[in-house]
């Protein structure tokens, strides 16, 4: 115990023999005790990890705008109501996202789902704007018509988010986001990719790719793993195709959702 106290790690007290004495049990009873410890200390951590990941992208949107008002405002008035209009979409958002990051932490809580009709052409075309934006890049948006889904439209803007901001990130050719019947959302680049052995791995949480990539870009290897919970809440499915140099293809299988 001292040992621990003094190099400020989680170590388990060597148990030799299955005993019924007072000593062994103890013993038993600490490391238990150690890994609930350890346990709730990376909760910790994946929140704060999450936290910083996930606001980045609407904090790049408010800058991004507000640095365009301060610049143009005085001669362009139609430039102040539609950046006026993101930075609030944008706040909007990233309140909904601390409480639902908040959520993230507690994993014996549900997902509170707020519902309704949400028109998913218009909703890819803002996201795709906001994210132009932020990237200073090309996002296309193709969708042959107007397609309503019932769901919960922030952790469906936040779910698109985390796929568009990596395609984005990694990606120097235009990103297209394109909706199909299904109905599905497919978001598709042309970037660096992902090794066929990581595939699997990618919605772990903690887990990276590739380390020094991760940290140039400012990633925390935690959107996706948030991305998984998001889908599961929203019951959507997630296939992911991709091949080193060649891109990245994100499959989002929708599903209204039932009030019940």
């Amino acid at each position: 115990m001292n040992d621990i106290k003094r190099s400020q790690t989680f170590k388990h007290i060597p148990l030799n023999k299955q005993s019924n004495d007072e000593l062994f049990t103890m013993g038993q009873t600490f490391n238990e005790l150690m890994d609930l410890l350890k346990e709730n200390y990376e909760k910790q951590e994946a929140f704060v990890s999450n936290a910083s990941h996930e606001l980045r992208t609407p904090l790049t949107v408010i800058e991004s705008y507000a640095s365009l008002v301060k610049r143009r405002g005085l001669e362009r008035p139609e430039v102040v109501k539609e950046s006026i209009d993101a930075i609030h979409t944008e706040a909007v958002r990233m309140k909904d996202l601390t409480e639902q990051l908040l959520l993230l932490a507690r994993r014996d809580q549900d997902w509170k789902l707020e519902l309704s009709n949400i028109q998913l052409g218009q909703l890819l075309e803002n996201i795709a704007k906001n994210m132009e934006r932020a990237y200073n890049s090309k996002v296309d948006v193709d969708y042959p018509h107007s397609v309503t889904l019932y769901t919960d439209e922030q952790k469906l803007k936040q779910l698109i988010y985390i796929f568009v901001d990596n395609a984005c990130k990694y990606s120097d050719v235009p990103v297209l986001i394109k909706l199909s019947e299904g109905p599905t959302i497919e978001i598709i680049d042309q970037g660096i990719g992902i090794p066929k052995d990581s595939i699997d791995q990618v919605f772990d949480r903690f887990y990276r790719v590739d380390e020094a990539r991760n940290r140039d870009q400012g990633g925390t290897g935690l959107g996706l793993a948030l991305a998984k919970e998001l889908a599961e809440s929203l019951s959507i499915k997630i296939d992911l195709d991709s091949e080193e140099n060649k891109g990245t293809r994100v499959i989002l299988r929708l599903n209204s959702l039932s009030s019940h």
